[in-house]
């Protein structure tokens, strides 16, 4: 093991701790999900928790691209399109306003891609986690996320 998935893992669980503490204890990032229930229900300045979400996954959208070019010691103007979709294929399996689903669906589809690339060929896992996004889209699932008790 190389020194920089070292380095990389700590970093990662900093973005995960930080995410949940400001989804849960920052007054501001605790109105988001209050926000996603019904904005003129929740009774939040909308204008101020929509400021809030775009910083809050902008920054996020940085580091993450920070520590994939530290992992791989690669960057590009494309390297997000593919990120980006496996991270909406991630939300989706864990629920669209679920933060705790959508980072254990994006630790499944980790799995699954890392799996794949062991016991299938490496460019099987492309099809198999957006069969999973499709699959999930269309399929009428008696539950909309498995963590459907997970709630902010």
């Amino acid at each position: 093991m190389s020194q920089m998935p070292v380095a990389v893992r700590p970093l990662v669980l900093c973005c995960a701790a930080l995410l949940a503490a400001a989804c849960t204890r920052v007054v501001g990032g605790a109105a988001v999900p209050a926000f996603g229930a019904g904005p003129n229900l929740s009774g939040v300045d909308v204008d101020r928790v929509v400021a809030i979400a775009f910083f809050l996954g902008s920054a996020l959208a940085g580091a993450a691209g920070l520590i994939f070019g530290l992992y791989y010691n690669y960057t590009s103007f494309i390297i997000g399109y593919t990120a980006g979709l496996r991270a909406f294929t991630a939300a989706v399996l864990g629920g669209i306003g679920n933060i705790p689903g959508a980072m254990l669906g994006g630790l499944i589809i980790g799995l699954i891609e890392s799996l794949g690339g062991q016991f299938l060929a490496v460019r099987w896992t492309d099809v198999i986690i957006f069969s999973i996004l499709v699959l999930v889209l269309v399929l009428p699932w008696p539950f909309s996320s498995f963590l459907s008790g997970c709630k902010n």
